[in-house]
């Protein structure tokens, strides 16, 4: 994916559209969504604007989401280094309206959707654009509208399934190109919006996309979306679609953030050119330990012990210990210690565990799960047979081991917390009352708190209490 530069074009849609306002050199008048209309033209105007999405995108997914998703659960530790506090305010899951951190990220998650509405305004006004473009065009944009608003609701609401009608506050649904103050929809009403999106990019996406969303790409999140919900009847054929159509593997490699070994786990990914063009520039900055002893972000004990107690375990290459045997002792990650490396935010590993557990939930087709889970075992434990689960293994056995075996796989990824709040949410959750770092999976302060912007007589700020 790339870099694309801040033309004036774009600096006009940034001042005119984004959430936030802009101070602009150029003087930009009231008028300017004229300037716009001259600005979108032609059908390369088009496909800029919709590289102008992906491009915002890319920039919360370099470990932004999936960072702020994992310092309210149990895999990293309270930040080093936070000098306003903010992100220590999402680790004490306590987070509140002042939090420009919080917030910024929220309005930014808004842009790329902003922009794809924007495109909905000007598909049947561009000279020379075919129907087959402007079909792939909207797909796409429906696409990332889709992702977008799928972890704002993850982030700034309870669960799906925290109550029995999901009638509980979401976020809003922008699906028009507006700024004026919106209610915030039911979660319900957001995951319905989520998926009809997605539908329509399945249908519309072509196969093949270079690294752009494709067919394949909304299908898995499709699968994600429908797995967060607990509808594994949903979920699990387009899992087995994806898994089964032979166009991606497992890795031998361990590392999903070196292109040059994992890139055929990708199914959906931000590609980075070089350090100049990096798409895990959060992921690095934050967590990077070979070039800084002491970073802002460093790994639980929780998450080391779970790891290094079994020696014969390889994930431990990720870790390493600073001040070993002193009271001052810690463990960093080394997962992230590059210069610059793909961000796969959809990839065979997650989905192989995914489909082992869909299937365990069903009951069915327990020989596949077997082989699913053993795939990610024989990885990860090279040479330790003892580690495999039998073939005959039953349901609650592969639950048992595919849970314990995600964590293993996917920490510091931006998956722990929201998979514990769907088990949290789950009937008759198999590890009984969930909670997420001592507390209960659907605490007030799990939820990220909303902006000072969205306070608002038509909108309800989500509940204060943290999670003591």
């Amino acid at each position: 994916m790339k870099n694309f530069k801040l033309t004036l074009f774009s600096v006009l849609l940034t001042c005119v559209f984004a959430v936030s306002s802009c101070t602009s050199e150029l003087d930009i008048k009231p008028e300017g969504v004229i300037l716009v209309d001259s600005a979108l033209k032609t059908p390369a105007d088009m496909q800029n604007l919709l590289n102008s999405c992906y491009d915002a995108l890319a920039n919360q997914y370099n470990g932004t989401v999936q960072t702020y998703s994992d310092l309210m659960g149990d895999d990293i530790a309270k930040p080093f280094r936070d000098d306003l506090g903010f992100k220590t305010e999402i680790y004490n899951r306590s987070s509140n309206f002042f939090n420009s951190d919080v917030g910024g990220l929220y309005s930014r998650l808004y842009i790329p959707v902003y922009r794809v509405n924007t495109m909905e305004l000007y598909y049947d006004k561009i000279t020379g654009l075919s129907e087959e473009e402007k079909t792939r065009m909207r797909a796409e944009g429906k696409f990332i509208r889709a992702l977008c608003h799928f972890d704002l609701v993850r982030l700034w609401a309870q669960p799906y399934g925290y109550t029995a009608d999901n009638s509980h506050l979401g976020v809003p649904i922008r699906d028009k190109a507006t700024k004026d103050p919106l209610p915030r929809a039911t979660v319900a009403q957001v995951y319905d919006f989520v998926i009809s999106d997605l539908n329509y990019a399945i249908a519309n996406l072509p196969a093949a996309n270079g690294n752009y969303a494709n067919k394949d790409a909304a299908k898995s999140l499709l699968a994600i979306v429908y797995f967060q919900m607990n509808k594994f009847n949903d979920a699990l054929p387009l899992l087995n679609e994806i898994i089964n159509s032979g166009a991606y593997t497992l890795s031998d490699s361990l590392n999903r953030f070196n292109s040059n070994a994992s890139s055929q786990e990708y199914i959906f990914k931000f590609v980075s050119t070089g350090s100049n063009d990096n798409r895990a520039a959060e992921f690095i900055n934050r967590f990077r330990s070979d070039n800084n002893p002491q970073p802002d972000y460093n790994v639980s004990n929780d998450i080391y012990n779970l790891i290094a107690a079994d020696t014969t375990d390889a994930r431990i290459q990720f870790f390493g210990t600073m001040n070993p045997g002193s009271p001052k002792q810690y463990h960093v990650l080394k997962k992230f210690n590059e210069d610059y490396f793909p961000v796969p935010l959809i990839n065979m590993t997650q989905l192989v565990l995914t489909r082992a557990e869909v299937l365990a939930e069903l009951g069915q087709d327990l020989g596949q799960a077997v082989t699913d889970v053993n795939a990610i075992i024989k990885r990860a434990y090279p040479g330790n047979k003892d580690k495999e689960i039998a073939a005959n293994a039953d349901a609650r056995t592969i639950l048992l081991t595919v849970r314990a075996e995600r964590r293993k796989e996917l920490f510091c990824e931006g998956d722990r917390v929201n998979y514990l709040k769907r088990i949290g949410a789950l009937a008759n959750p198999l590890d009984g009352n969930t909670t997420i770092r001592n507390a209960p999976w659907n605490c007030p302060g799990l939820a990220l708190q909303f902006p000072s912007s969205e306070r608002t007589s038509i909108f309800v700020m989500n509940e204060t209490g943290g999670c003591n």
